[in-house]
């Protein structure tokens, strides 16, 4: 019943599909599903959020008020799926106020540097709610939400590697400016599967692509256990400079195909990033 509910709610927040393209696509239960939103909901604060824009009924149209909805969603969404494609934990409250700590830790903290196309959106949403009547600070704070994403994963190892959260998102962080990781995401997420086999292509690729920051910040630290988290990634790539340097250039290359970005140009730039793990 409990299970029921929650993935009622996810349907009602994320969209009537939402659960079934998880379960089908991850391979895991409904129970499994609505588990993992639970956790997502309540690690994200995503509650708060919501109540924050459904009162602003008196002053943004419903549109400004979807859009503004729509990073907060993602956020949920991206950490549904994350707890959904592992087993969960046997104490879902332990978990829950381990990652929600992390996430408060590093809430304010962790650097808004998204690519340009998607920060002119960012700013142009902003723009629009704030000439509305909306708070700039909760505004920019409710559209950065996405940037948040990895918090889970930060705290998976530094809990395993008896690492501070602090370090372990400079790493994180360090990853994302050295490895063009957020543009290939844009990318990846701009082309327009067909059919269902595609779409789940799609998102391997873009679960695949969240994957390696986690592999590279991890190996970087277990490499160089003695140094910050950050200095341990530069070290790591500075070791992988030609892998690196292909990455740059095939999103380069890309970029400069007039053609629109395919599945297979994301595979092949995806092969390269993998170099940067062996």
């Amino acid at each position: 019943l409990i299970a029921a509910l929650l993935a009622n709610d996810r349907s009602n927040r994320l969209g009537i599909t939402s659960v079934s393209r998880t379960v089908h696509q991850l391979g895991c239960s409904v129970g499994q599903v609505a588990g993992a939103y639970w956790l997502a909901r309540q690690v994200s604060g995503a509650a708060g959020d919501w109540e924050c824009i459904e009162g602003m009924d008196d002053i943004l149209a419903p549109g400004l008020q979807r859009q503004l909805k729509r990073p907060v969603d993602l956020l949920v969404g991206s950490y549904t799926r994350r707890y959904a494609s592992r087993r969960l934990p046997d104490d879902l409250q332990a978990r829950i106020e381990r990652d929600r700590s992390a996430f408060l830790e590093l809430e304010d903290v962790w650097p808004s540097d998204p690519p340009h196309g998607v920060a002119v959106e960012r700013r142009d949403l902003v723009s629009a709610v704030v000439d509305a009547g909306v708070d700039r600070d909760v505004a920019e704070r409710l559209v950065s939400r996405p940037d948040l994403v990895y918090v889970p994963d930060v705290a998976d190892i530094a809990a395993e590697r008896e690492r501070s959260v602090q370090q372990v998102a400079a790493a994180f962080i360090e990853v994302g400016r050295e490895l063009p990781l957020e543009q290939l995401r844009v990318k990846i997420n701009a082309t327009s599967p067909e059919g269902r086999w595609q779409q789940w292509e799609q998102k391997t690729l873009l679960d695949e692509l969240h994957s390696v920051r986690r592999l590279v910040a991890r190996q970087a630290m277990d490499a160089a256990p003695d140094l910050d988290g950050g200095d341990a990634v530069g070290r790591l790539l500075d070791d992988r400079t030609q892998q690196v340097e292909r990455i740059w250039s095939l999103l380069a290359a890309m970029s400069e195909d007039e053609d629109t970005t395919d599945l297979a140009q994301a595979s092949v730039t995806m092969s390269a990033l993998r170099g940067v793990l062996e």
